[in-house]
């Protein structure tokens, strides 16, 4: 049973190496024949076509139409030709992402954050049914709290103090090394608890929410 299970799991892993490889070879191919056929344009030598570039080039009030390659991966398209061969990949994985391959990019704009208010009473009147739905968290308290804790007696002592120190052994100073940094460490955590204070109103709307559900 399980030499079975293996060679299922080695079958769907080649499944999906081959996919992945299908889809980079595509893309790679897609961008080639955009470069090609750049090139082919920038070469042409023909008077006449030099004279039809002369002409669009000094005249302001025709646009330029902008000639897209769309290409679709999966069930996502994306337009190849706003890109050249020195593109990254991370922009096009984005707009393949965005599959909105006819939209002008410019116009492509982000939603507004949306506004938090501080709200106390937001836990209250959604488990009374007063509060329907949720739109955003509920703003934190003010935050009274410094991001970092106050550093213990271990790390205020100077380098002259340390040098005045006698030697100790390895395992003596594994074991101070330790304890030092256990130390630090809660210190850390202690403080980060007090600091999350300020977003117990968030937690608690989350709890209910989760309990409301399940």
């Amino acid at each position: 049973m399980s030499k079975r299970r293996n060679l299922l799991d080695s079958a769907e892993k080649r499944r999906s190496l081959q996919n992945v490889a299908v889809a980079r070879g595509r893309l790679k191919g897609a961008l080639a024949d955009i470069m090609t056929h750049t090139d082919d344009d920038s070469d042409s030598d023909d008077p006449r076509q030099l004279k039809r570039s002369r002409t669009a080039t000094s005249s302001e009030s025709i646009p330029i139409p902008h000639q897209s390659y769309i290409m679709k991966l999966f069930d996502r398209s994306v337009d190849l030709a706003r890109f050249d061969e020195t593109t990254p990949l991370y922009p096009i994985c984005r707009a393949w992402m965005q599959n909105q391959p006819r939209v002008n990019p410019k116009q492509l704009r982000t939603p507004s954050p949306v506004k938090r208010e501080h709200n106390p009473q937001m836990v209250d009147q959604y488990r009374n049914g007063e509060l329907k739905e949720i739109r955003s968290m509920p703003r934190p308290d003010a935050d009274l709290v410094e991001r970092c804790p106050l550093p213990l007696p271990s790390q205020t002592r100077t380098s002259k103090e340390l040098l005045d120190v006698e030697p100790m052994s390895k395992a003596t100073l594994l074991a101070e090394h330790k304890n030092r940094w256990t130390q630090i460490r809660h210190n850390w955590e202690q403080h980060g608890r007090i600091r999350n204070q300020r977003h117990v109103a968030s937690f608690e709307l989350l709890d209910a929410l989760l309990k409301a559900k399940f």
